[in-house]
């Protein structure tokens, strides 16, 4: 619950491993119809373009839709997707940031930063790092 609503919030867990190929790898030269049946539909969730998600790792279009759909479904105006970093090095970093300014937001680390309003959800996001065994997080004011 957040402020007394409910907040679904989807969760990625990543020490070394990446966020699954780029958009263009992933869908390939001659993508099947339902890779681009797939594509399309996270697109349209999203509000964004291919041609600007190219570059952009697949999971992480993946997850984030996932958590607009759970929002839409739960009937609640905010959802959250937060990326758990256990790498002292903050290794693909860069991959998230990329991603969350297609949103024109500002990638911090430890930070939940948004919202931005995508098909009427509220939409945060945020890259917790794990120091010792403990995750620390501070929300930005949104103003």
């Amino acid at each position: 619950m957040a402020n007394g609503e409910l907040l679904p919030i989807m969760v990625e867990g990543k020490v070394s491993e990446t966020f699954g190929e780029k958009v263009e790898r992933w869908k390939g030269e001659n993508p099947s119809e339902g890779k681009r049946k797939r594509l399309k539909h996270l697109l349209e969730l999203l509000n964004l373009l291919e041609e600007d998600t190219l570059n952009i790792r697949y999971q992480l279009l993946h997850r984030t839709a996932s958590a607009i759909k759970e929002a839409q479904e739960m009937n609640t105006a905010n959802a959250l997707i937060l990326v758990h970093s256990f790498s002292p090095e903050s290794k693909w970093f860069v991959d998230y940031a990329e991603f969350v300014r297609l949103f024109n937001l500002l990638p911090e680390k430890d930070a939940v930063i948004g919202p931005v309003v995508i098909n009427r959800v509220n939409l945060y996001f945020a890259w917790v790092t794990s120091k010792r065994g403990e995750a620390e997080i501070s929300q930005t004011d949104p103003n």
